[in-house]
């Protein structure tokens, strides 16, 4: 597969497209369970000493998927306290833009990140206060070409340019990143996933932020990479079945999920793929640590479907992890959803239909969107709805989708709109 520069897109329809695909599984009235993660509204600056919590370290924020608003309201926000003692958001009713960090044209990847780097800045007592103490971060990935890519870090008081480093040639990078402490060594690192013309390409990043006096140390980190993962014959991407898209090169991609999934206190990364020897969609679990996994925990095979949707993860007791995604053919619209048991990789849903998927054949345009985990009832097993590309008007313009609701315990339907 060779990295080919890509042709300039119609930023508006780009935009809407990107904005429906977030926002579908957001609108449809969903209640976070208490048995799943919670989620703070306040993410405070660590100090440094361990690493920190993440506010958003992966694309959308959690495994499960579950974009559940935090709490918030007219009179929220820290008001003239402290925001450190802030339990519910204000809410924005006049919003501005602070500042647009963009170098490049804008970021080429389809999620953002915000970071919390207290722990990777190295920076004398005096400058602590111009060299963003109590920051948090915003982490692009850009490119000139659509071959070569460089990930940059941006302070968020001033956007300025912290760190930067090239991560070489490649398909145009479309997966957002995820974030961790991988080594335990109090340092956040950044996991990088992207396909090259050799294949998978999975890159681990510890950066080393300094500052001084007179700024901060933008260059010269290319010795800061831990260690790269690759294989041949995985692509986390595979052309768009699209008619408009796929005249652009546009390939439909998947995104990487962070999550334990063997529950051995070390996170693990989830990758959905097309194996290329195949044609056949494939799902694995690499180990994060400080070193190049020697392996995949587990790899399984998916041999429905020619496009694989983003992965998800719940944790339903204290000793078991279940990874959820669905396919679907390009030829036909059919689609399949899979159930992985996260420790060994066995499958616990094989082939299950989807029920009432449609007959399009141009999907998906420019990513299937991965299962959200939910609960619609009370008992104690949550739920999963899926997502299922629909298209009555053909290849002419706009889109839409169908939601089917599942028990997570069985493949029992329980609603589809």
């Amino acid at each position: 597969m060779e990295a080919n520069p890509r042709s300039s897109w119609n930023g508006k329809g780009v935009a809407t497209l990107l904005l429906l695909t977030f926002l579908l599984p957001l609108g449809i009235g969903l209640v976070q369970p208490q048995a799943f993660e919670g989620q703070s509204p306040i993410f405070p600056a660590g100090s440094g000493d361990e690493a920190p919590t993440q506010p958003w370290p992966q694309y959308m924020k959690n495994a499960n998927k579950n974009g559940t608003m935090p709490l918030h309201a007219i009179d929220g926000g820290p008001g003239t306290g402290s925001v450190d003692n802030v339990t519910v958001l204000g809410t924005i009713d006049d919003p501005v833009i602070n500042w647009i960090g963009s170098e490049q044209g804008g970021t080429t990847t389809y999620g953002s990140l915000v970071l919390d780097l207290s722990a990777n800045i190295q920076r004398p007592d005096d400058a602590s206060s111009r060299c963003a103490e109590g920051d948090m971060f915003a982490l692009i990935i850009d490119s000139s070409d659509g071959t070569d890519h460089t990930m940059r870090l941006i302070s968020g008081d001033d956007a300025k340019v912290a760190w930067e480093v090239g991560l070489g040639s490649s398909e145009t990078v479309r997966s957002t990143p995820v974030v961790t402490d991988i080594d335990s060594d109090g340092d956040v690192e950044i996991i990088v996933s992207k396909d090259t013309s050799s294949g998978l390409d999975v890159q681990a990043w510890s950066p080393e932020l300094e500052c001084d006096a007179s700024g901060w140390v933008r260059t010269g980190h290319s010795n800061e990479r831990l260690w790269s993962w690759s294989e041949a014959d995985y692509s986390l991407s595979a052309p768009s079945p699209h008619l408009p898209s796929s005249q652009t090169g546009h390939r439909a991609v998947t995104q990487p999920l962070l999550e334990d999934v063997d529950l051995d206190g070390k996170m693990d990364l989830i990758l959905a793929v097309v194996d290329e020897s195949t044609d056949d969609p494939a799902l694995l679990a690499l180990p994060l640590d400080g070193a190049s996994p020697s392996a995949p925990l587990w790899e399984v095979s998916l041999d429905r479907g020619t496009h694989p949707s983003d992965p998800t993860a719940v944790q339903i007791d204290a000793a078991n992890v279940d990874v959820i995604l669905t396919t679907i053919d390009a030829s036909s619209g059919a689609m399949w959803a899979w159930k992985v048991d996260g420790a060994s990789g066995a499958l616990d849903w094989e082939r299950a239909p989807v029920p009432g998927t449609d007959s399009d054949q141009d999907a998906p345009r420019l990513r299937l969107p991965g299962p959200v985990i939910v609960q619609l009832d009370t008992d104690a097993e949550p739920e999963v709805i899926l997502t299922v590309p629909t298209d009555p008007n053909g290849r002419t313009t706009g889109s839409g989708a169908r939601f089917v609701a599942m028990e997570l315990t069985s493949t029992t339907e329980i609603f589809s709109f």
